[in-house]
C-alpha cells in the first residue's frame, strides 16, 4: 500500500490489461485508515507536559502481565517504574501477574513488587484464556482488595513495555486534569472505553528481533481479530470494524503484487480520481514511518532514517504476508494457543526465552 502509487501518473502506459488496471481499487481499501491516521495527526492535543509531582490523593497500579518467559524484559520493565514512579508519585504499586506454575522468582530482589499467580483453577464467566484470563482475575482481585474505586488507577504494561520520565508526566497529567473532564480511559493512540481522552506521553515498546518472530507476533494480533468477530454478544459494529481492518490488512499484499507487477507492466490507473487518494496515502505512510524514525532515534543518524524508508517495500510485503500467514494458520490458533515471541537481547544476542 505505501509504495502502491508509485505509479499514479502512468497513463500512457505501452501495456493494456483490462483485468490489472480493474485490480487498482484494491489500493483504496485502506484509504478510510488513512484518513483516520490524518484525523489523528490533525487534532491530537501537543504531548507538552509539565514536570510536577502527584498533588492529589489517589493510588497508580502499574500492572505488568507475563508468563515470565522473558527474564530481562520483565526486569527493565520492572526497574524503569521503580525508577521513574517514586520521583513523581506519592503512591504507586506494582504488579505482576502470572500463571500458577510459572517461575518469577528473579523478581524477589525488588522491593515493592508484587508478583500474583492466576491459579489454574479459575474460570471467567466467558471461558477466556491466557492474557484475557488473566487480566480479568486481576480485575476481580482489586474488587476483593477493595481497588476499584474512584482514586485507584491502573497502568496497563506488557512484559517488554518501559516508562520514562514522560509516562509519568503524562499519567499525572491524565488524572488530575483529563479525568475531571469526565474522561476515564486511554492509553495514548489506542483507546477503550465509552468515555475516554488523550494519554500524553509514551509508553516504550520492544520491537520483535527477527522475522520470524514479527510473522508469529502479527499473526496473533490476526488471530485475536478473528476470534473476537465470532465472539457471541459482541456489539455488531464492533465485529464490522474489525472486520474491515482485517481485509484491508489482507489487501496490502494483493496492492503491492499489483504495484510490482506494474514496474514490469506498466498499465494506466482506472481512473484520475484515484490520484488524490493514493497520493495522499502515500504521503500520509511515509511521514509516519519517519517521525516513528525520530521517536526511536532522536537526532541521531540520519542514514539509518533514511534506510528506513528505502526498506519500506521489503517491510511492506512481511506486514501484507503476516496476515495471509495469520488467515492460513487459523485453523490451528487453538492448537498452538497464545506464543510468545523472545523480547530478551542480552550480550549482544537474542536469548532463546519465549522460543
Amino acid at each position: 500500500m505505501v509504495i502502491a502509487v508509485l505509479l499514479l501518473f502512468s497513463f500512457n502506459s505501452q501495456v493494456e490489461i483490462t483485468e490489472l488496471v480493474e485490480m487498482k481499487y484494491v489500493w483504496l481499501l485502506y484509504f478510510p485508515v488513512i484518513l483516520f491516521s490524518v484525523s489523528g495527526l490533525l487534532i491530537s492535543p501537543e504531548s507538552k507536559l509539565e514536570r510536577v509531582e502527584q498533588r492529589g490523593f489517589y493510588k497508580v497500579i502499574f500492572q505488568i502481565t507475563t508468563r515470565g518467559l522473558n527474564k530481562e524484559a520483565v526486569k527493565r520493565t520492572v526497574e524503569s517504574v521503580l525508577y521513574w514512579a517514586p520521583i513523581y508519585l506519592k503512591d504507586f504499586r506494582v504488579w505482576v501477574v502470572s500463571e500458577e506454575g510459572e517461575n518469577l522468582c528473579f523478581l524477589k530482589d525488588y522491593e515493592g513488587v508484587e508478583v500474583i499467580y492466576v491459579p489454574g483453577s479459575y474460570r471467567t464467566k466467558n471461558l477466556t484464556k491466557y492474557k484475557s484470563r488473566a487480566l480479568n482475575y486481576s480485575m476481580e482481585l482489586r474488587k476483593s482488595l477493595r481497588l476499584n474505586n474512584k482514586a485507584t488507577w491502573v497502568y496497563f504494561m506488557d512484559e517488554e513495555s518501559v516508562v520514562g520520565e514522560d509516562t509519568m508526566l503524562g499519567i499525572i497529567d491524565f488524572i488530575e486534569n483529563e479525568s475531571k473532564k469526565g474522561k476515564l480511559i486511554g492509553q495514548g493512540l489506542i483507546v477503550y472505553g465509552k468515555v475516554f481522552g488523550w494519554l500524553k506521553g509514551k509508553l516504550y515498546e520492544q520491537s520483535p528481533f527477527t522475522i520470524r518472530d514479527l510473522l508469529k507476533q502479527r499473526r496473533r494480533w490476526f488471530w485475536a481479530a478473528i476470534d473476537l468477530i465470532r465472539t457471541p454478544g459482541v456489539p455488531a459494529y464492533v465485529k464490522a470494524v474489525n472486520a474491515y481492518l482485517l481485509i484491508s490488512w489482507l489487501s496490502s499484499l494483493i496492492s503491492q503484487g499489483v504495484t510490482y507487477f506494474n514496474l514490469v507492466f506498466p498499465t494506466p490507473i482506472p481512473s484520475p480520481f484515484l490520484i488524490l487518494p493514493l497520493s495522499l496515502s502515500l504521503i500520509t505512510m511515509l511521514y509516519l514511518y519517519w517521525i516513528g524514525c525520530e521517536l526511536n532515534l532522536g537526532g541521531r543518524c540520519l542514514k539509518l532514517k533514511a534506510m528506513n524508508l528505502l526498506f519500506l517495500p521489503i517491510i511492506g510485503v512481511l506486514e501484507g504476508a503476516s496476515s495471509w500467514y495469520g488467515l492460513i494458520t487459523y485453523i490451528n490458533s487453538k492448537r498452538i494457543g497464545f506464543e510468545v515471541i523472545n523480547k530478551d537481547y542480552i550480550s549482544g544476542k537474542i536469548s532463546d526465552n519465549g522460543r
